[in-house]
């Protein structure tokens, strides 16, 4: 006798589909984050999480070093490399005495001049590995992905 095929059922989600459906799924619950990241818009001279000009994203270190070399280094400083090895957006910490980044132990980072709309796609990216360009966005994201260094993503934006 045949199988019976429920053609009303989805498939099944492939390994990485599953995978990436799991990163995002710790992202969008804020499952064991141990990092904040707070957007300003515009140069903020507070920089506070609750000031209304900034948002803020609880992500996971290792997810970000995993997906992008800008926090790779942010977070896994070493003496050898320097600022302009790696780049600084929107601050103006210089590291401290020790010559590394202050960023790569605390718990909360702050950006400034970045539009929180753009920054939530590149976040997505790095979860997902899916990118959503639409012409409101292409433009504000492709500068994102030059300055945080993620070519797949400036790719994306520049075939838009």
């Amino acid at each position: 006798m045949p199988a019976v095929v429920d053609s009303t059922s989805s498939p099944s989600p492939t390994p990485h589909e599953q995978l990436f459906t799991d990163l995002m799924s710790l992202y969008t619950n804020r499952i064991m984050s141990d990092v904040t990241l707070v957007v300003h818009r515009g140069d903020s001279e507070n920089q506070s999480i609750n000031d209304p000009n900034s948002v803020a994203f609880a992500c996971h270190r290792c997810i970000l070093c995993a997906r992008c070399e800008y926090f790779a280094k942010m977070f896994n400083f070493s003496s050898s490399a320097t600022d302009t090895d790696i780049g600084r957006i929107g601050s103006d910490n210089s590291g401290g005495s020790g010559g590394g980044w202050a960023e790569s132990q605390s718990s909360t980072i702050h950006f400034n001049d970045i539009e929180p709309d753009d920054f939530q796609i590149l976040i997505q990216y790095f979860y997902t590995a899916q990118i959503n360009i639409d012409a409101s966005n292409a433009f504000g994201v492709l500068k994102l992905a030059d300055e945080f260094g993620v070519d797949l993503v400036k790719q994306h934006c520049v075939q838009y």
